[in-house]
């Protein structure tokens, strides 16, 4: 995908937390747009394992299985004027649909309800707008849109930029949780104690190419050594 990034080989197990550690500009977040193909990938292959099952499959397909929370929350994960209900039901749209192939609102406000409880969504009722939601509340509503479609990985970049302390927590909490039910999480943070309370093991990306790993019981010291080499 224009250089952005080269010979990048990884794997991800079930229920595995694992971060994907460098600088800023590194190739952190192109490589998880590239994974679902919201940019190009130029060569390579993405396999999926299915039980005993592995096979190649596309961007498009991989992108069927997971959820993604991206670094502009407010311009590329919800919609603001849209109401919780409708901004959790955008990806679950073909499940909601009646005989006549309308949106069931029934079913949307069952969806809405269910997400809202299960992630504990401070809103006034399931019709209020996301756009007046404080910013951790947002991020659930994000965390409760894919949540509703089981996915199997999730690709999670800064999901706690620019939240509170206690809403960072909630989140991290949640990622967690994720991972314990068997969702494997790939998650992308500046903040390195924040990623030291949750991960499995690190991947080390420098300038677009996967240079290392490391395990969860890494030192701050060993990470930051890792990525302090820019040439």
């Amino acid at each position: 995908m224009d250089g952005a990034l080269h010979d990048v080989s990884f794997s991800l197990r079930k229920g595995e937390i694992v971060g994907l550690w460098g600088l800023l500009g590194s190739g952190r977040t192109e490589l998880l747009r590239a994974l679902i193909g919201l940019d190009p990938i130029d060569a390579g292959q993405i396999r999926w394992r299915d039980g005993a099952v592995e096979a190649d499959i596309t961007s498009e397909q991989l992108r069927a299985h997971v959820g993604i929370v991206t670094e502009d929350r407010r311009g590329e994960g919800i919609l603001l004027p849209l109401s919780a209900a409708q901004n959790i039901a955008l990806p679950n749209l073909r499940s909601l649909l009646n005989r006549w192939r309308l949106v069931s609102q029934a079913g949307e406000g069952t969806l809405a309800a269910a997400m809202i409880k299960r992630l504990q969504i401070k809103v006034a009722s399931a019709e209020q707008s996301v756009g007046t939601l404080s910013g951790g509340n947002q991020q659930k509503v994000v965390f409760g849109r894919w949540l509703a479609t089981n996915p199997r990985l999730f690709l999670l970049d800064e999901p706690t930029r620019g939240l509170d302390v206690s809403a960072k927590a909630e989140i991290m909490k949640l990622v967690v949780e994720l991972a314990e039910q068997g969702c494997s999480c790939l998650i992308v943070s500046s903040e390195l104690e924040e990623l030291m309370r949750v991960c499995d093991r690190y991947l080390i990306i420098r300038r677009g190419r996967l240079i290392g790993e490391l395990p969860g019981s890494a030192t701050s010291g060993e990470l930051m050594q890792s990525i302090s080499a820019i040439n």
